[in-house]
């Protein structure tokens, strides 16, 4: 989990085949987080 700003998107990406892509708001993410830290660090964002 990253935040990014993202200026641009490309259909194909180098780690395609490895790694999802899942665009989410703060809420949503921290829905998802497995760690403590993680969440953490996403309501410090």
């Amino acid at each position: 989990m990253f935040a990014l700003e993202v200026t641009e998107e490309f259909e194909d990406w180098p780690e395609r085949k490895n790694r999802e892509r899942r665009w989410l708001n703060v809420k949503e993410a921290l829905e998802l987080c497995r760690y403590e830290w993680m969440q953490r660090a996403l309501e410090e964002f």
